[in-house]
């Protein structure tokens, strides 16, 4: 997105650092006399409000490359944040957002600003008419040191921000037309932009590479622990595996591929509650190792590979994986990966491996990025787009018709199947944001493919409310935000596990003083514009972790632990509730409900 945004604005430099001629004029440059009288705990809150503004006016003005109204949203946070500056009297605040609203304002068609702001409504016109007065007010020559010295003060105190760096002396050149320090500003404010151009060009090539960077192209994730155990002696291991073999006696008896790669993950688990007795922590990974090589789990393969080499001496990582995959290459996966580990951009290995990955487990992070350098096309060009990670409903719903037309072209049931459950994915994120015809056949095929994709390969993060309703389940349950936890009424046995399933469309009304009323799925707050503000909400949401505001979390009897929707396991009743993180609801509504559903040996 980066490429879009330079394309637009290196036109724009010579533009921005044209001189324009102001008449000086005795007008202050900030309010004159004090402000009010203010608590700290007032200063405290004004403060805090006004850089909630800034900083989305600043989200803004650099996601402006995609969307010129970008930038008008940005002058009109930043006009926000200004009214609050001037209440705190913080002269230097004032003047650095003064810069930035004159920077967007250098961006803006007029003509089509006009449209854009006067359909957002009397308030909108007000806050962007006096941003821009603002803006565009006349300053004394005399002031232009002052200037100059707020801008090299921002400057030394914001080194990483050459935009904004930028916008501060291009404001003193301009204002301060034919001035000595106009002259110095504007050398100043085109060498930071050309920095700043460098700088995009690099992160644009490093986004590329670290997007497409495959399992095979980067090195290890994995760590040691700072000091590496040599490998027991075959004594020691024996007497080790005996031991283990007794302890986990059942999960050995499990025989299936799927039963086999779990019981090796609880190995892993445990195994790090063994890392004092070197014998037993080796032997543990090693029959995780073995495990999951046979039940052709190739990403954790080579993780527990890799976490051998990082924690024992004299173990060459890449050459347990040649030998161990070299002894299963008649399997196509297992001889694919073994190529990749000589040649990482290998396009028919990454295909085989890129498949099973993405189309049959489902891992697509993993598996786009070699699915791009497929040397089929087709699967290529959906991979590509997939990076490109689409944000607009047209370019969903193409996403999601490239998956469909693949699917009818797949010759096994099972990569249909798992195209099928990827252009369903698409589909239904575009759906909504769709009008017309293009919206009429988004539905459509969303009531197609909920017909053709089982339920024994949904997602269950994304599912229908179709896929949802024909889910067997223990019991359903019904969460009531208002109610700080709701029981499910189902008492969860130690050892037991159980799925969790939120309904996808039901919807929670959460209020908050700040933000306003706002809807929550089972996920959380869903993208929208903030109470009296153009910005988006999802900005300021979900920053102490994994749970959004409002998303459902669980906890299972007294435990404090909280856990997220999927399977579920503990002992005692299970509670269902809309997750508040620091914030607290003003006043919550509405009920999403919830099935419990039976765990397989398959899950």
């Amino acid at each position: 997105m980066r490429n879009r945004f330079l394309s637009a604005f290196l036109p724009l430099i010579p533009l921005l650092l044209t001189a324009s001629a102001y008449a000086a004029t005795a007008e202050e440059p900030v309010p004159a006399g004090n402000p009010p009288a203010l608590s700290d705990t007032d200063k405290a809150a004004l403060r805090a409000q006004a850089e909630q503004h800034s900083a989305a006016g600043l989200k803004a003005m650099t996601a402006s490359d995609n969307d010129s109204n970008q930038a008008v949203e940005a002058a009109l946070e930043m006009g926000q944040a200004l009214k609050l500056y001037q209440k705190l009297g913080d002269i230097d605040a004032v003047c650095e957002t003064r810069a930035n609203i004159y920077w967007c304002k250098k961006r803006m068609n007029l003509d089509e600003v006009q449209k854009y702001v006067a359909s957002k409504g009397k308030d909108a016109s007000a806050t962007f008419a006096s941003a821009s007065e603002a803006a565009d007010e006349k300053i004394p020559l005399a002031e232009a040191d002052a200037y100059f010295a707020r801008a090299e003060k921002f400057a030394k105190d914001n080194v990483d921000k050459t935009l904004l760096i930028s916008a501060q002396y291009l404001f003193v050149a301009e204002r301060f037309a034919g001035s000595a320090v106009a002259v110095k500003a504007q050398k100043i404010s085109l060498e930071t932009q050309q920095k700043w151009v460098q700088q995009q060009k690099a992160e644009i090539e490093a986004d590329k590479n670290r997007i497409r960077d495959t399992r095979f192209t980067k090195p290890p994730q994995v760590t040691g622990n700072g000091t590496k155990s040599t490998v027991p002696d075959a004594a020691a291991a024996a007497t080790a595996l005996t031991a283990i073999k007794a302890l986990y006696k059942d999960d050995y008896a499990k025989k299936r591929p799927v039963q086999k790669c779990r019981f090796a993950r609880k190995l892993v688990d445990d195994a790090d509650k063994s890392k004092d007795d070197a014998a037993n922590y080796y032997v543990m990974l090693s029959e995780a190792q073995r495990l999951v090589l046979e039940g052709e789990d190739y990403d954790f393969y080579l993780t527990v590979t890799d976490t051998i080499a990082a924690n024992f001496t004299s173990v060459d990582a890449a050459a347990v994986k040649r030998q161990q995959l070299s002894q299963n290459k008649s399997k196509p996966v297992a001889a694919a990966i073994l190529k990749l580990l000589e040649t990482p951009t290998d396009p028919g290995a990454n295909t085989v491996a890129g498949k099973m990955f993405g189309v049959e487990r489902g891992k697509w992070e993993l598996a786009l990025p070699m699915l791009a350098l497929s040397n089929e096309p087709a699967l290529k060009k959906v991979a590509e787009m997939e990076l490109g990670d689409p944000k607009d409903p047209t370019e969903q719903s193409l996403t999601g018709e490239a998956w469909y037309l693949l699917a009818k072209k797949a010759g096994m049931q099972a990569e249909k199947d798992g195209m099928n459950v990827r252009a369903l994915f698409w589909y239904s994120k575009a759906v909504d944001g769709l009008k017309g015809v293009n919206k009429d056949k988004a539905q459509k095929r969303v009531e197609e493919l909920d017909k053709l994709v089982p339920l024994t390969v949904v997602d269950y993060n994304n599912l229908t409310a179709n896929q949802w309703t024909k889910l067997k389940a223990i019991t359903t349950v019904a969460v009531d935000a208002r109610t700080a936890r709701t029981s499910s009424g189902y008492v969860l046995k130690n050892g037991v596990k159980v799925r969790v399933v939120p309904h996808p469309t039901d919807t929670w009304k959460i209020t908050t003083e700040f933000y306003g009323e706002m809807t929550a799925t089972w996920k959380g707050i869903q993208p929208q514009k903030r109470k009296n503000s153009n910005s988006d909400v999802s900005y300021y949401i979900g920053w102490g972790g994994k749970y959004s505001l409002g998303s459902m979390a669980f906890q299972v009897g007294d435990s404090a632990n909280i856990q997220e929707a999927g399977i579920l396991e503990g002992q005692g009743v299970i509670y269902a509730m809309p997750y508040a993180d620091s914030w607290s609801f003003s006043s919550a509504s509405g009920i999403i409900r919830l099935k419990l559903c039976a765990v397989s040996d398959d899950d």
